[in-house]
């Protein structure tokens, strides 16, 4: 039989029981108030909370799940997670649920969800299994945040990056962030294309690596102006037959302290090559102004100053160099002030760069002069070039020319007017004198010759008959050259033919011809008819006559 626990036993026992009951209460109300703190944190939670069963159906859901999804707890509560969501994601809950049931817990999980309203929202699963006192699947326990808003706000970075990006690739200037080592924290495309080499290879490496030792120095102290003295620190170098324009600004760190350095280089070679040859083109302009020999004024086309003058125009005009840059070219040229800049204008648009005008030198004569003018820019202002030549002894000379040209036309019109005078008496003469010998030569056959015919067929003595033949002989000698002036116009007809044309010329019947001829008149029939066919007449009506009357 036991024995009977002393008095203090049981006082002890009676403690060690109180004590356990007190742990169980204090439990029960930690429990208590834990379940009260997880049940508000439920209902209130801003997170959408679900819970599944082992098929994948929907257990639970607190009032934050239905606001955001729209539904009522009594449309939601049963159904298959799977109807929640949209046609293209169903695949994948049937993939991930599976391993999130082997694997106890996801995290970071996506899945696209349909409202009641039809539209979508995208949102992200963390979640646990919760398991039985066997330790066997008892519910999942998952919440949702919604990350429409995240994803706009991830993409709107992302473009926000690369149109970050390409503006820095697009820009030709180089643009480089370094820190206090020289690390390069950030570079654009245009620097690494300049330094032969790639992005990943130039971030992340000391920038002064790329540089010769000279130019590495210079750019080093240059740099580290600005990280102790926190101010834009501006400079030109060279590198490469390059020269480069530099502006580092300072990056501070929230505070006082410069933690980077932003670089910007640019590339300034063709612009200095450019100021060079514009130099060297002043230069070799101010040589060519000066050392001209022919009259230069430079012009301002907005109010008509003489801006420059070369020694020529100041020899030329009489003026010191002073007093004519003091002076407008309105004081000089005698054009009306609006006349003047009109011609201006159009030499400053380019639309005429000839000119005829009168100047006035120093002494108040007045010269013609020539003017070549054209548009150029020195210093970025337009300036009309201005090259004149003095016309007034030329434009004499001319004048004195056209005159003389004149009085040479007058001379040449009345030499003209004589020599048809005397064109016309030669002409005249040569009628008569043709008109003469004709006469002469008809007068012969008509008049003489027949008698000496008759004679040499009458009975005259011997000695007669030859003092006949020696007269007809001298008469032949004397009208052979009318006779040969008149056979020019009838070349194709014999002698005879001549004779009988000559004859019809001056009136003469056929009887008349026969009589005078001593021949028979259809001989001088014969002798008609075959002029008419040399003559082309033959079957044309044309008279005779009147035709050998037209050639003469």
């Amino acid at each position: 039989m036991p024995e009977k626990p002393t008095y203090e036993e049981l006082e002890q026992r009676i403690q060690k029981l109180e004590q356990a009951e007190f742990k169980r209460k204090r439990a029960d109300k930690t429990l208590r108030e834990s379940q009260a703190r997880f049940q508000l944190l439920y209902e209130r939670a801003p997170l959408g909370y679900q819970s599944l069963d082992e098929d994948g159906n929907i257990i639970e859901v607190n009032p934050a799940w239905l606001d955001i999804l729209g539904y009522s707890r009594e449309e939601v509560i049963g159904k298959s997670f799977s109807e929640f969501l949209h046609l293209d994601w169903k695949d994948h809950f049937k993939e991930m649920f599976p391993r999130f049931k082997a694997i106890g817990e996801v995290l970071g999980v996506e899945f696209e969800m349909v409202k009641k309203d039809g539209s979508t929202i995208l949102v992200l699963f963390n979640g646990k299994i919760g398991k039985d006192k066997d330790g066997g699947f008892q519910q999942t326990h998952c919440i949702f945040t919604d990350i429409a808003k995240r994803k706009r706000a991830e993409e709107a970075l992302r473009k926000s990056k690369d149109d970050m990006k390409g503006i820095l690739d697009a820009t030709t200037e180089t643009i480089v962030l370094i820190d206090r080592q020289g690390m390069v924290i950030m570079a654009n495309q245009t620097v690494c294309e300049r330094l032969g080499t790639k992005k990943e290879d130039f971030i992340g490496r000391c920038i002064y690596d790329f540089f010769s030792l000279e130019v590495a120095e210079k750019r080093r102290r240059k740099w580290e102006e600005v990280f102790n003295t926190g101010k834009l620190v501006s400079f030109e170098d060279s590198r490469e037959s390059m020269t480069f324009e530099q502006r580092a600004y300072p990056v501070f760190n929230g505070g006082n302290r410069v933690e980077r350095v932003a670089i910007f280089a640019r590339n300034v070679t063709e612009r200095k090559q450019a100021e060079d040859a514009l130099r060297e083109s002043e230069e070799r302009y101010r040589s060519f102004f000066k050392n001209n020999h022919s009259i230069m004024l430079l012009i301002d086309p907005e109010n008509a100053d003489i801006v420059d003058a070369n020694p020529a125009a100041i020899s030329y005009y009489g003026w010191s160099h002073e007093d004519i840059t003091g002076k407008k070219i309105t004081d000089i040229n005698i054009l009306t002030k609006e006349k003047i800049f009109q011609e201006m204008e159009q030499a400053k648009k380019e639309q005429q760069h000839h000119f005829y005008f009168r100047h006035r030198l120093s002494n108040g004569k007045i010269r013609d002069v020539e003017v070549y003018s054209g548009l150029i820019t020195i210093c970025n202002k337009n300036f009309l070039f201005s090259i004149i030549y003095d016309t007034t002894d030329r434009k004499l000379a001319q004048s004195a020319l056209i005159e003389s040209e004149r009085e040479l036309k007058i001379k040449a019109k009345d030499l003209e007017e004589l020599n048809a005078a005397l064109k016309v008496l030669l002409n005249k003469r040569q009628e008569d004198k043709e008109e003469l010998e004709e006469g002469i030569l008809s007068n012969v056959r008509t008049l003489i010759e027949p008698y000496i015919v008759k004679l040499k067929r009458s009975k005259l003595p011997q000695s007669q008959k030859t003092l006949l033949n020696i007269l007809e002989s001298n008469l032949n000698e004397i009208v052979s050259p009318f006779t040969r002036k008149l056979s020019s116009k009838y070349l194709n007809l014999t002698p005879t033919q001549i004779q009988v044309a000559n004859l019809v010329k001056h009136g003469k019947t056929n009887k008349d011809i026969s009589e005078i001829l001593h021949v028979a008149g259809r001989t001088i029939a014969f002798h008609r008819e075959n002029i008419r066919k040399k003559l082309d007449l033959t079957n044309k009506k044309t008279n005779l006559k009147t035709y050998l009357m037209s050639i003469d």
